[in-house]
């Protein structure tokens, strides 16, 4: 991609969505389809998903507090709590995620959601090309040079 003297190229980043793991997307319709309804984290990955966004992820905690409330904790492997926090991240264009934001709006009404400029990057490009240890060329100790 080519930019443009003066022009800048939108800023990668990644959305973390913060919500309860009991939240649930509101549904209208017949009475069955609001009960079976589903859990807002899995429509919020479908949506990016279906938004072309590049990558979605669901975290579930085990441990933690949001806005100085009380600390959940959800170590009982039997039954989950439902209190406990679910973190979705949301990776891509700036602009994309605003455009999804403003679009779920309604759903993610009492949902806490953090922007993080990031940029995409791979170990090809971070770090020098890796030589194995037996392909390096055998090193000399300074005292077998001769004077």
């Amino acid at each position: 991609m080519t930019e443009t003297p003066g022009e800048e190229s939108p800023q990668f980043g990644m959305l973390r969505i913060h919500i309860r793991a009991r939240d649930r997307i509101r549904a209208e319709g017949k009475w069955w389809q609001k009960i079976t309804r589903r859990d807002l984290a899995h429509q919020i990955v479908r949506w990016a998903h279906e938004a072309g966004l590049p990558m979605a992820i669901v975290h579930r905690s085990h441990l933690g507090f949001i806005d100085h409330g009380p600390i959940i904790d959800d170590t009982t492997p039997d039954v989950p709590n439902p209190q406990a926090m679910v973190v979705i991240e949301i990776a891509g264009h700036e602009t994309a995620l605003n455009t999804f934001i403003k679009r779920h709006q309604g759903a993610l009404g009492h949902a806490h959601i953090q922007f993080l400029s990031t940029s995409p990057w791979s170990l090809r490009h971070a770090h020098k090309r890796y030589v194995h240890p037996k392909d390096r060329a055998p090193r000399r100790h300074p005292s077998d040079t001769e004077h």
